[in-house]
């Protein structure tokens, strides 16, 4: 069998719901050149796992599956899984997310080919619930970013935020091991791997965007980066920030320490603010404007946590 340019690798848990979207999302793609989809299952139990048996009895040449024999967690599996492939590129994405552009990966490769300079290509994306609808568009703020950072420091711009939709990408293989290589040597223990991979990969190559949007990415209810659990939620948000602060001092960037801060305060008001923890909110809200991490003068930048945090109050 020919050896293939691209590897799909999907990674998936419990998605019985999302997992047929995600896999008819890779079979519409139109490419002229060989190519696979490789599935890495973390143990479903809802009936996620008997749906891809009947996707590899259906296409056997082209899908290969990775069975866990037991819950190995999300790192794991996502680690197996990148084991598997022998191409040049990989395109990932989990399998609640799915991609609705039948060219996304003809497009994709044809501009990496074509620009062996290029380690990560990414495009805007689509927002939506559980439900299917629509929540939010990246196409002003990612666009908006690009804008800004094109012929500067991208590192700094990514550091400052991760604005890469992981089910949007693909990646040059070489340096992706490069990447995770790196990240093992550090022994980083993170809450989420993209953040990091994308860091990595942006020191080690440019980084290309794509205006047009090529997939849906789906918000679920209690999802690692959505958790309704306050707590479980903040941690979140502090791991992925002190993932900026390990890569601002790893990379030399040179951003004050204090702008962590103040985006880990402003986060945290926020999900206090949504959720109507009137005490939490205005305990933090005093302690920053004490602290410094929220400056008085510039109050006006905070006034939608007041209009939040009103509307809360019964």
């Amino acid at each position: 069998m020919k050896k293939p340019l691209l590897s799909v690798c999907l990674i998936t848990y419990n998605h019985a719901n999302y997992i047929e979207q995600a896999i008819e999302g890779v079979l519409m793609q139109s490419v002229n050149f060989s190519w696979e989809l490789i599935i890495a299952d973390d143990f479903s139990t809802d009936g996620t796992r008997e749906i891809l048996l009947k996707y590899k009895e259906k296409y056997p040449n082209f899908i290969k599956l990775l069975l866990q024999e037991k819950n190995v967690g999300p790192g794991k599996n996502f680690s197996d899984l990148l084991n598997e492939p022998q191409s040049k590129y990989i395109a990932y994405f989990e399998g609640d997310d799915y991609w609705i552009d039948p060219l996304k990966l003809q497009k994709q490769v044809d501009f990496i080919e074509s620009h062996p300079d290029y380690v990560l290509i990414h495009s805007d994306i689509f927002i939506k619930n559980s439900n299917g609808e629509n929540i939010k568009s990246l196409r002003n703020i990612i666009s908006k970013t690009i804008r800004r950072f094109m012929g500067t420091n991208v590192v700094k711009h990514l550091i400052k935020g991760n604005y890469i939709m992981s089910v949007t990408v693909l990646m040059a293989k070489s340096a992706l091991f490069d990447a995770l290589k790196e990240i093992n040597e550090n022994d980083n223990q993170i809450a989420t791997i993209d953040y990091t991979l994308f860091l990595e990969l942006s020191k080690l190559g440019k980084i290309h965007y794509q205006q047009e949007k090529t997939a849906v990415y789906r918000i679920l209810t209690n999802s690692e980066s959505n958790n309704i659990n306050i707590d479980a939620r903040l941690n979140f948000i502090e791991t992925t920030i002190n993932i900026s602060r390990f890569y601002n001092q790893k990379f030399l960037v040179g951003i004050n320490n204090l702008y962590f801060d103040r985006v880990l305060l402003s986060a945290q008001l926020f999900e206090f603010a949504k959720r109507g923890l009137v005490t939490k909110f205005i305990s933090a809200f005093y302690k920053g404007i004490n602290s410094d991490k929220l400056n008085i003068l510039r109050l006006k930048n905070y006034y939608y946590f007041i209009v939040l945090i009103v509307s809360k109050i019964k």
